[in-house]
């Protein structure tokens, strides 16, 4: 795996130094691109942003502007890790199809991911340059837990319903941060328990999506498209056990 730069830009990022934040993102990149068995294939910068969090279109090297400020690393790793999944699933290779909302959904799982195996890492491997790493390690399980009980726990049973009842409003507006999350909060055990299942994500936006009439000729698309690289396609698999009825013999 070659591994491009991440680089945080100098300016207000407040009561912190670069070198700490930088380790923050440094180690959150190692997680999930660890994970994904892939780096960006351009640098990253990472910059103060005014607004919410944002990573620019078109733009090489990468551009990810982060609302986290001071020490509040748990922010730092969540914004971070949802923005970097953006760009290791080829976020702007194709920019509107209806499935975005996947897309997005994957990109929250990938930051509650991270959250969870920052927590082990910087227990076992804490950062010299943040101040207190290993005591801090706890918060950020804390903070991805509080984030997945923010939504209804839908069990996996109700899935198929859930899935079939915002549809529509999925596909209208992808970015549905309840949604997107109870969606996550769905799939977060499985890659838990195997991370190599990120490996599949890397071929999303990889076809022309917005040919996919419906979400399952979506993940029909998905798992053609790995077959044709001699992947397995387990992923596509485990999204369509989990959100769609199994048909009766």
């Amino acid at each position: 795996m070659s591994k491009p730069a991440v680089e945080i830009a100098n300016g207000n990022w407040g009561a912190t130094s670069l070198r700490a934040a930088g380790a923050v993102l440094e180690s959150a990149a190692a997680v999930l691109c660890g994970a994904f068995d892939r780096w960006p294939d351009a640098p990253v910068h990472v910059m103060p942003g005014d607004g919410s969090p944002y990573v620019a279109w078109d733009r090489r090297p990468y551009r990810i502007w982060l609302s986290a400020r001071d020490t509040y690393w748990c922010q730092y790793a969540y914004q971070f890790s949802h923005k970097l999944c953006h760009v290791l699933v080829n976020f702007d290779r194709i920019r509107h199809h209806r499935h975005k909302w996947f897309e997005e959904s994957v990109c929250e799982l990938a930051a509650l991911f991270v959250l969870i195996r920052l927590s082990e890492r910087f227990r076992h491997c804490p950062p010299l340059e943040v101040i207190g790493a290993e005591e801090f390690a706890p918060h950020f399980a804390t903070y991805a837990r509080s984030i997945a009980d923010s939504v209804p726990a839908v069990p996996r049973a109700g899935l198929p319903a859930w899935l079939s009842g915002n549809l529509a409003a999925l596909e209208t507006h992808h970015v549905d941060r309840t949604l997107n999350r109870t969606a996550a909060v769905a799939m977060l055990d499985n890659f838990l328990d195997d991370e190599s299942l990120w490996r599949d994500c890397v071929a999303l936006n990889l076809w022309d999506a917005s040919a996919d009439a419906s979400f399952a000729d979506h993940l029909d698309s998905w798992t053609t498209h790995l077959l044709t690289t001699k992947c397995v396609a387990r992923t596509p698999r485990l999204v369509r056990d989990l959100f769609f009825a199994k048909r009766a013999p």
